[in-house]
């Protein structure tokens, strides 16, 4: 279990030469063990040999060998028909906005021919292409390049530093991230009160607005790969390595049962382990072999290379004789196909084949040992075509042309296409795949335009022929032509096919391409040798990016991903941290386990990683609002079409990034659901709440139980709860405290707003308006889905868990349930940037989603019992649903407080001041506005919000504004706790609640919940007080929320200029 390397590479080179002297490649051989182990323990899981409690601690984990079996298929995000597909297109980029919730644009007027791209002639929607494109083209994101926006968030980071602020963030979960044992814990928490923010190291080690801030980890991560690559080194780390991906497992499970035999629990358990222990050492080998191949690549003067999992051009040809049946299958998927056998195309369309899964298709989806492989099973299969080529072209100079007819810079028909991605990588937007007129095509097109495979040479062939005369079955198990020969089947056939046949030119005889030739390739920069001098043959590109690009908002430069657009990659990322969930968040005996190894692995590895590759849809919608206006067209409305048709993949990404996150911050508890009793929910908006939350003795019956971790539904995986605490661990005596069981999804939430709003850019450009007015490189997901994120941050800020928790299926008002309790469809989770929140679930065959609220022109009302049901809108998705806690309390709103104004991008600035602003009058000046909602406290206190107009989620209507949406939720409660006049703004529409106060106290309303008192009853509520008032006592808790906002903002330094009493 030591964290050290799995390999390290640290030659000697000669300082004045630069020649080798000595070649120092090496492989810890305990790690190998520790991989190949984990594997096998876990294809042992899949096929039923190991039962659950022996692979996790974790508890309710259903069916997990299901979410294995479907992230081989369509992974955690599963496929979408077109109308689907049109909608969330539309809604991401339909002129909505934080002044602006109505849509300017929906799905039916971009799809109509005579709609917006009618006004525009096909001539100038190229052009404008073009100039975006040439735009883009020069913003890449680099590791050290100059950041706008940094130097405005960490001057709000060191003025908060010493505040109450801070010490608010400073926690106890924050300091067990830190590292503390429980003696530091307690002396931290002593310091703490002291005062000693500004002097404490310990603090400082727990304070994310010191050593705990995201960002700072970030660069540490990036400095030491820099590090390393500029020494011409390489340390592949274990605890970045050594986990099994999901894309593969299920059926990688199947291929070392036809080698090594059946596994089978009924077995005894010495079969059972020499049987495993067989698998285990060939994996090590393929292993070994893999890392080796790595360290000898740098040795050998190879860089790292992480577009090898992206470039679909250079993917092995096994990869394309599967997903094209040999070439055979050229039909464009133009709607969700149910099996994927009859067409091709984006995977949101085409869920891969059974027959690509039980070949291991993701393992033929990579070129290069010098990648990071996300998917494990790429590190079984050695050399591939860039490695060849790059060490040719170092110690040749050669470089590989096309040797063929039709494969010369003449023929317009593959030129673009080849140009487009010649000495690039694509930059923020990933890989732009064209055809001769410049249009923009997805990937899946290349071989049917390029014939990366040559069809009619596609023959049968005998596997055996392929096998090695050294081959020993006794230790390598049953030769197996798809693990020991990469041959794969094909209509049941095993069959090998040619690529088009190259050329090794001298690279004194290349040319670039000359601007005529390269039109309509706009990402070609006249730069890189492309094209034979002599006779015009092109050259075969196989696509480069090293460290200094890498894990920085690139989208097709990442370490440990894969995937050939950024759907595909976003779903490996997401699919990848579900299903390591119950392997990866619990100790499961490990003496290295700790919460910030295992937090930050989710947050580094996976999230950071979307987030910034999602950025960069908003650098193209502020080029684009620059752009609009100069050529006399309306930004809000013509963004839309531009986008739809140049930037599809980009704009589905961004909008999947945004539900991750916003799902990691609304994650429910694991474990027993009920309704709980005594008015704890509103009977007319129900929710069911976690077991581990009620203070009684002995639980109620569940209603339901929430599934830990990932499952599968419906051929989908469905994403599940987490534990949210950190768990101590239980029969370790007096190390109990210090032994945590699990890493809790507390942090998953702390960093979701950091991920939704952090807007430091690291884009390196060279364009005009970077030295006139760079503001416009600074974007956040809130930037990009601005109106979303209004929605998300105000409903989330108020305790109304109705509209904040995901739902679960239901009928009659009851959750729907399996034998187990466990829900019969998944758990539905909330979109919350679509014109309407929506709410998905997985579905047969694809994602579905639905508004829930009732019908345009309909009122929404309660039953005779007053519970409120809104219903389905879309007849696919489950007719009813019950909202579940979502686990946003105080604590929660504290970071999501602090971490978006912490990060809000400098141009934003007052438009997010002015929604979350906070006014009280006497210590501030009346900020003068008549759109406003009040709040008067009963101690005599009065807030006020601007308000910003009315919106219905889920049936039931609330104030857009952040600070409105605050106020209005306190008022809910004021109604519900006292006798109250309510008062209408005749400008605002808004109500709130005046307290009637009798002998200066206010007359506090009787709760039936609560029990009566001959003073405190139905009759009279004379002498009810506080405590005898759920709501009352509810709402002297949530009264800290507005007052943290303006403590919030005065300690970093971003309250409006009237807000006088904040700086007192």
């Amino acid at each position: 279990q030591t964290p050290s390397p799995w390999g390290i590479m640290a030659d000697a080179d000669d300082p004045r030469t630069g020649e080798k002297i000595n070649s120092s490649s090496n492989v810890w051989a305990h790690v190998n063990d520790l991989a190949s182990q984990g594997l096998v323990d876990t294809l042992r899981y899949i096929a039923g040999e190991i039962p659950t409690e022996e692979i996790t601690n974790g508890q309710y984990v259903r069916d997990w060998a299901s979410a294995a079996n479907a992230s081989s298929g369509k992974g955690a995000l599963g496929t979408m028909d077109r109308a689907t597909m049109a909608k969330r297109l539309a809604g991401a980029v339909d002129g909505r906005s934080i002044d602006n919730g109505e849509p300017l644009v929906d799905a039916a007027m971009l799809e109509d021919p005579r709609g917006i791209a009618a006004q525009l002639t096909p001539e100038h929607i190229q052009a404008v292409k073009k100039f975006a494109a040439q735009k883009v083209q020069s913003v890449r994101a680099e590791a050290g390049a100059y950041s706008y926006n940094k130097p405005f968030t960490e001057a709000r980071r060191i003025a908060a530093q010493g505040t109450d602020t801070e010490a608010a963030l400073i926690t106890e979960p924050m300091m067990q991230l830190a590292g503390m044992n429980a003696p530091e814990i307690t002396q931290a928490g002593n310091e703490l009160a002291l005062g000693e923010m500004g002097t404490s190291p310990l603090l400082a080690s727990a304070s994310a607005l010191r050593s705990m801030n995201p960002g700072l980890w970030r660069d540490m991560r990036q400095a030491r790969e820099n590090a390393l690559a500029a020494r011409g080194a390489c340390i592949m780390s274990a605890d970045e390595i050594m986990a099994p991906s999901p894309n593969s497992l299920a059926d990688l499970t199947k291929v070392v049962q036809r080698k090594f035999g059946k596994f089978n629990p009924a077995d005894d358990k010495k079969t059972q382990l020499e049987r495993a222990e067989k698998i285990r050492k060939y994996l090590a080998t393929k292993f070994h072999y893999a890392v080796i191949a790595h360290e000898m690549g740098h040795s050998v003067a190879l860089r790292h290379n992480f577009v090898s999992s992206s470039f679909a051009y250079a993917y092995r040809p096994q990869y394309w004789q599967l997903r094209t049946k040999d070439g055979m299958v050229t039909e464009q998927c133009t709607d969700v196909s149910a099996t994927g056998e009859e067409c091709i195309g984006p995977r949101y369309f085409d869920p891969p084949t059974d027959e690509e899964q039980e070949n291991l298709i993701w393992m033929f989806s990579q070129s290069t040992v010098m990648d990071y492989a996300g998917e494990l099973t790429q590190d079984l299969i050695g050399l591939g075509i860039y490695d060849f080529a790059a060490a040719r072209f170092f110690y040749g100079d050669v470089m590989s042309v096309y040797n063929e007819p039709g494969y010369s810079i003449g023929d317009t028909n593959r030129s673009k296409t080849l140009l487009n991605v010649t000495g690039n990588f694509g930059g923020i937007l990933g890989w732009d795949w064209i055809d001769k007129n410049a249009n923009k095509i997805n990937y899946t097109e290349i071989q049917d335009r390029l014939k990366i495979i040559k069809p009619e040479t596609c023959a049968e062939v005998d596997a055996n022929a392929f096998k090695s005369k050294n081959y020993d079955p006794a230790r390598d198990g049953e030769f197996d032509p798809l693990l020991d020969a990469l041959i794969v089947k094909v209509n049941g056939r095993t069959t090998r096919c040619k690529q088009p046949e190259v050329d090794y030119l001298q690279y004194d005889q290349m040319r670039v391409a000359t601007p005529e030739e390269a039109d309509g390739a706009s990402w070609y920069d006249s730069i890189p040798k492309a094209v034979d001098s002599r006779s015009g043959r092109l050259r075969a590109p196989y696509g480069f990016a090293t460290d200094s690009w890498a894990d920085l908002g690139n989208l097709a430069v990442y370490r440990h991903d894969n995937g050939a657009d950024a759907y595909e990659l976003f779903n490996f990322l997401i699919t990848e941290q579900e299903i390591r969930h119950i392997f990866d968040n619990y100790r499961r005996s490990r003496t290295s386990f700790s919460v910030r190894t295992q937090s930050q692995r989710i947050l580094g590895r996976y999230n950071e990683k979307m987030r910034d590759g999602a950025k960069g849809l908003g650098l193209i919608a502020n080029i684009f609002r620059q752009l609009l206006p100069e050529l006399g067209e309306n930004y809000d409305r013509n963004w839309a079409l531009y986008a739809n048709l140049f930037y599809r993949d980009n704009i589905l990404a961004s909008g999947i990034a945004f539900d991750h996150f916003a799902r990691q911050f609304a994650r429910p508890q694991s474990g027993p659901h009920t309704f709980a009793g005594n008015g704890a929910t509103d009977p007319a908006f129900p929710v069911l709440r976690s077991h581990d939350g009620l203070f009684s003795g002995t639980p109620p019956a569940a209603n339901s139980i929430m599934y830990d971790g990932a499952t599968g539904y419906f051929g989908n995986i469905a994403i599940g709860a987490k534990l949210v605490e950190n768990r101590l661990g239980t029969g370790d005596g007096e190390f109990d405290r210090d032994y945590t069981a699990n890493a809790g999804s507390y942090y998953d939430k702390v960093f979701a707003p950091y991920l939704l709003t952090e807007s430091v850019d690291n884009f390196i450009s060279d364009s005009l308006t970077d030295f006139t007015d760079p503001r416009y490189r600074s974007v956040s997901m809130a930037d990009v889905f601005p109106d979303g994120y209004r929605r998300f941050l105000a409903n989330q800020l108020t305790n109304d868990d109705y509209i904040k928790g995901p739902r679960i299926a239901a009928a009659g008002g009851q959750p729907m349930v399996d034998s187990d309790l466990y829900p019969t469809q998944g758990i539905g989770w909330v979109s919350w940037w679509t014109p309407e929140p929506e709410v998905c679930w997985p579905g047969q065959n694809q994602l579905v989603c639905s508004v829930y609220g009732c019908e345009p022109g309909n009122v929404c009302d309660v039953d005779d019992n007053g519970v409120f049901t809104p219903h389905a809108l879309n007849p696919m998705a489950p007719a009813e649903q019950i909202a579940v806690d979502p686990q946003v309390k105080f604590e929660e709103h504290k970071w999501l407080i602090a971490q978006t104004l912490l990060y809000l991008p400098e141009n934003a600035k007052t438009n997010w001041i002015n929604l979350m602003g906070i006014w009280e009058l006497g210590a501030d000046e009346d900020p003068g506005f008549a759109n406003r909602i009040e709040l008067h406290l009963p101690d005599g206190r009065v807030f006020i919000a601007k308000t910003y107009g009315t919106e219905t989620i889920f049936g039931k209507t609330v104030q857009r504004g952040v600070g409105a949406r605050v106020l209005e939720y306190a008022n809910e409660l004021m109604f519900k706790a006292y006798d109250c006049t309510p008062i209408t703004s005749p400008e605002s529409g808004s109500t709130w609640c005046q307290p009637t106060i009798v002998d200066g106290k206010p007359l506090v309303l009787h709760d039936p919940n609560l029990g009566s008192s001959a003073q405190c009853n139905g009759a009279n509520n004379a002498g009810c007080t506080c405590a005898a008032n759920r709501a009352c006592m509810e709402l002297n808790d949530y009264e800290s929320i507005p007052a943290f906002m303006r403590q919030a903002m005065r300690d970093f330094r971003m309250a409006d200029a009237s807000m006088k009493g904040i700086y007192d």
